[in-house]
């Protein structure tokens, strides 16, 4: 009887205690110069057709002189005007817990999607420079083609 009631409570322990752990679904978005960036993929909600807010967690490589190790951040993404602005920061103690932040709405703020600006310019230089040698040299796009390599 004993051995079955300990087997019961572990059994219990281990299906209730995790529960706070996967009330949040923090997904990594990969490093910045800031650190790691999470998003927690159950708070994106789609306000219009054009837009998202999501929750954002910045862990930094190391705790500041606060003790402060990160950042939690609300945001909202207009991707038609591929802009953005923050709704809300807290700042993260040492065990990952909310301490002090604000709830201002700041201004929008223009965003380059998924590269840098020069990232950008280079591969638009890259294919005027390639046009321009097709043209001059008087070259056919279609016999061309089986040599592309897409570098995206």
């Amino acid at each position: 009887m004993k051995k079955w009631l300990g087997a019961c409570v572990l059994g219990v322990c281990l299906t209730v205690l995790p529960m706070p752990a996967l009330a949040v679904h923090w997904m990594s978005l990969g490093s910045s110069e800031e650190g790691e960036i999470l998003m927690d993929r159950d708070s994106l909600k789609r306000p219009a057709d054009t837009s998202l807010t999501v929750w954002e967690k910045v862990l930094w490589p190391q705790s500041d002189a606060h003790g402060r190790t990160g950042e939690l951040r609300h945001r909202e993404y207009d991707m038609k005007g591929k802009k953005w602005r923050q709704l809300s920061s807290y700042q993260l103690d040492a065990r990952g817990r909310k301490t002090a932040g604000n709830r201002k709405i700041q201004e929008w703020q223009e965003f380059q999607p998924m590269t840098s600006l020069f990232e950008q310019s280079l591969l638009l230089l890259g294919d005027i420079v390639a046009k321009m040698i097709i043209e001059r040299r008087g070259l056919d796009m279609k016999a061309l083609w089986r040599y592309h390599a897409n570098l995206e």
